[in-house]
């Protein structure tokens, strides 16, 4: 198995699966929150870009899913990104990090699962947004 093949399975077989339960745990831990959120800014289906970096290229492009706060797929490349925030301003926001960000990320699920803000505010630094042109 080549290493795009490995990076695919790191994504969609662990990475996708953890934002899942962090997502739950969260929506338990913060409920309230997580319904705004869900409703003032999530408040139609959107999709946004994730690039899993190396070598400063990008080695894999996603396009996520999701419904309201839920993650609901992971597909291969981007198309039809978009993230319309307040019901006006449709961005199309590309989340891109290391691999070893990522495997970082998968390997700390008990403190992601214990405090998803918190475990999830210290990797903030490793991820960085872009926005695509139109």
């Amino acid at each position: 198995m080549d290493s795009m093949d490995d990076l695919d399975l790191l994504v969609r077989q662990q990475f996708i699966p953890l934002l899942r339960r962090v997502n739950r745990r969260a929506e338990e831990e913060h409920p309230l929150a997580v319904k705004l959120l869900a409703e003032a800014v999530f408040a139609r289906d959107k999709r946004v870009g994730l690039n899993v970096m190396a070598h400063g290229h990008v080695a894999a492009a996603y396009t996520i899913e999701l419904e309201g706060s839920q993650v609901v797929g992971c597909l291969e490349g981007q198309e039809d990104l978009s993230l319309v925030l307040a019901g006006i301003l449709d961005l199309k926001p590309i989340f891109s990090l290391s691999r070893g960000t990522l495997e970082r990320i998968i390997a700390d699920e008990s403190r992601l699962l214990e405090n998803p803000i918190a475990g999830l505010r210290a990797y903030l630094p490793e991820i960085f947004l872009s926005f695509a042109a139109d």
